[in-house]
């Protein structure tokens, strides 16, 4: 070899070994960045190019650490995770509106309403008697029609969260849209990083594909339906609607207007339990209270108040559901309309408030359930539904964590690593000082010899 390609080599090999070093120090300043991922220099893809990156090594010399695998895995629980939470947070405000735990709730009115008329049957003259069942009936009036208004006033709360939810992702979608234009024109890792940290935001929002091209941009679909591609965006946006008087939000992709079945992430979460599970519970929610009044009443109005009158309802017959309930309009008005008799003119006659209170043992309801096993088995549901929340909401932040401690493992900087590296190339940029220290001591022996 002669000395000017000596001399040539020499020089590749301190910029080399100074990119090195810039590139070492670099991940030694950013190991507390979000979303760094370790640079790593391939000495063996030697090029003695002259385009720079980080001080002197080409493009090819600078490896970005990454685990595609883990990488997919981890957006595809972090879906899951955007879902287990929102499942636990809403379930539990609904628990709290139910107030399962509280003394005030249904269970115990029902059992006062029933023990009301137990007390009138053995008392069916009693003015008084008379005063405070009316008074027990308009407690449960107003329990349904508190628990109603709750869950109504929870869903609008809902519906403003999708909203927000719907436009933080339209965020990321440009975002991502913008990174791909400027990934495309210049490979930077950086911009890969960034890009990476904003598919981590997305993921945990909604259900997506991601499929990267040759180019390192990113194609992002969910529910079969493309939302970034190359420089290009697709927005989402709301839409409400309404079946059977039940509030139902859909998510549509602005340009085609195609419906987005959105199962997991964060916005799944909120679909899911404001569409099905909030709607079941209100469902069942009005069927009990639908069912109370029909119950009541189809033996109130057979029976003879103290004054003779019959064909008094003692709940209101045109209720729809929790949301309407109340005691009918002539009981809240006079309490004397109360009915006891079976017959008129008997006033000791308690035999209709029997069988009013025998309601409470009478299995007629769906799943051939009595009333108050009814009520138990829809806060059982909701209770169960938030320890099943809590459940997967625990056992997914260990599968996060398991595979966060993966990609860390490649992508994270090691202090101790980037220490010895820092001491190997420090002594490869010295050996090759030193051999352009010889380099020069023999070109200028050769020059003086001529």
């Amino acid at each position: 070899m002669g000395i000017i390609e000596m001399a040539n080599v020499t020089r590749h090999s301190l910029l080399n070994y100074q990119s090195a070093l810039d590139t070492t120090s670099r991940n030694i300043a950013n190991m507390n960045t979000e979303g760094y991922k370790r640079r790593r220099v391939d000495m063996t893809r030697y090029s003695i190019g002259f385009s720079r990156i980080n001080g002197g090594l080409t493009e090819n010399n600078i490896v970005r650490m990454r685990q595609r695998f883990v990488e997919d895995q981890l957006y595809m629980e972090n879906e899951r995770m955007g879902q287990y939470n929102m499942d636990e947070q809403i379930l539990s405000r609904v628990e709290g509106i139910f107030g399962t735990g509280n003394s005030n709730g249904l269970t115990d009115l029902m059992n006062e309403f029933w023990n009301g008329w137990e007390d009138l049957a053995n008392n069916p003259e009693s003015q008084p008697q008379r005063t405070i069942l009316r008074n027990k009936g308009v407690s449960i009036a107003h329990w349904f029609n508190r628990v109603h208004g709750d869950i109504k006033a929870l869903k609008t709360q809902i519906r403003e969260e999708i909203q927000d939810t719907v436009r933080q992702t339209n965020q990321y979608l440009t975002q991502l849209a913008d990174l791909n234009k400027n990934i495309q024109l210049n490979q930077d890792n950086d911009m890969l990083d960034q890009r990476d940290i904003v598919l981590g935001k997305l993921s945990n929002l909604l259900d997506i594909n991601i499929m990267e091209n040759s180019d390192q941009s990113v194609v992002v679909s969910s529910g079969g339906q493309i939302l970034v591609s190359r420089n290009s965006a697709y927005q989402l946006e709301s839409e409400v609607t309404t079946t059977n008087g039940y509030t139902q939000v859909q998510i549509r992709r602005s340009e085609g207007n195609k419906v987005l079945g959105i199962e997991t992430g964060k916005l799944g979460g909120q679909l899911t339990n404001h569409n099905q599970r909030i709607n079941s519970y209100l469902a069942d929610l009005n069927t009990l209270a639908t069912s109370l009044s029909s119950m009541v009443n189809s033996i109130h109005s057979s029976g003879y108040d103290l004054s003779g009158n019959t064909g008094t309802n003692f709940f209101n017959p045109d209720i729809t559901g929790a949301g309407d309930f109340s005691v009918s309009a002539e009981i809240l008005s006079d309490s004397s309309y109360i009915a006891t008799a079976t017959t008129s003119g008997d006033p000791g006659n308690g035999d209709i408030a029997l069988s009013i209170a025998a309601l409470r043992d009478n299995t007629s309801m769906p799943g051939s359930v009595t009333l108050g096993e009814f009520y138990t088995i829809l806060v059982g549901q909701i209770g169960q539904d938030v320890q099943n929340a809590d459940f997967s909401k625990t056992n997914q932040s260990k599968v996060i964590q398991s595979l966060e401690n993966q990609m860390e493992a490649t992508s994270g900087v090691s202090i101790d690593e980037e220490m010895t590296n820092l001491l190997q190339f420090e002594q490869g940029y010295q050996a090759a000082a030193k051999m352009v220290n010889a380099i020069d001591d023999f070109a200028k022996t050769i020059l003086n010899m001529v």
